[in-house]
């Protein structure tokens, strides 16, 4: 999203009208990607906390990690 918005620009991305919103489009894409992480990141590592208790958790942070989890348990 980034990086298709500082390109734009110079150019708008291939697929998008000359006149397209871009700018007003990313603008709105942040914010709710602010609020999300506002309201709703707490909510999940609570749950997560609470899931702790009675499950497993595992918090897979790289491809790396990824690879070897499903390595491990396939």
């Amino acid at each position: 999203m980034t990086k298709r918005f500082l390109t734009s620009a110079i150019k708008p991305p291939e697929g998008y009208s000359e006149n397209s919103p871009i700018f007003k489009s990313a603008l709105r894409s942040y914010r709710v990607l602010w609020l999300c992480h506002q309201r709703l990141t707490p909510k999940y590592r609570e749950f997560i906390n609470q899931a702790r208790s009675t499950k497993q958790v595992y918090h897979l942070r790289s491809p790396k990690q990824i690879k070897q989890f499903l390595e491990g348990i396939l």
